[in-house]
């Protein structure tokens, strides 16, 4: 455990010396960024939302996922934050779903975060950090863009601008300006009750 918060302060300390460069910016012609996870083609996991239920990447098949994986100590996943829940309602349910994975920390320590700081997508939760080891996270935050084949499009670590998080969802599939209206805020609603926050 204390490897993995070393690992995880030592990315963020990387991503603070990136020049104030995004993820986006920061790969370059290589196609490598500050502090990249592995190379991942797919990405099926299950995790349990902080209300108990599991969710993945695979119940959205069809849709563009984006995932988030964050921690509540770390100050730039709630810049991230900030930016994903601005962005989050210009796209279609049906097109579109994010999800916000919790990295090593206490589902008490998360829950309490999260209902002072709500979210409006769902909120999983990877107490032990076995499933994001397995993707090699090595900071935060880091995100990844899964398109509607279940093909992993895009995984960096460091933080995205606006312009560059739209052209990954455009990349894989979704364009912006498909908004949510009336009854999709409703469904939003709902996923909150399974774990959104």
């Amino acid at each position: 455990m204390k490897r993995k918060w070393l690992v995880l302060m030592t990315g963020f300390l990387l991503l603070g010396c990136g020049g104030g460069k995004t993820g986006r910016e920061q790969q370059g012609a290589s196609g490598g960024g500050i502090a990249s996870p592995k190379q991942v083609t797919h990405a099926d996991f299950r995790l349990d939302t902080l209300d108990g239920k599991s969710l993945g990447p695979s119940d959205y098949t069809g849709r563009v996922v984006l995932v988030d994986f964050w921690a509540t100590w770390c100050l730039p996943c709630k810049a991230q934050a900030r930016l994903l829940e601005g962005a989050y309602p210009r796209y279609s349910r049906d097109r579109v779903q994010f999800l916000a994975v919790d990295v090593a920390e206490p589902v008490d320590v998360v829950r309490k975060y999260v209902a002072g700081h709500p979210f409006s997508y769902p909120v999983l939760v990877d107490p032990e950090g076995k499933t994001t080891d397995q993707f090699g996270l090595a900071a935060l935050p880091s995100l990844m863009v899964i398109d509607p084949a279940g093909k992993v499009t895009y995984f960096r670590a460091g933080l995205i601008g606006q312009k560059d998080l739209e052209d990954l969802l455009r990349e894989a599939g979704a364009e912006a300006g498909e908004g949510a209206g009336g009854e999709e805020r409703g469904a939003r609603s709902e996923e909150r009750g399974a774990g959104g926050g």
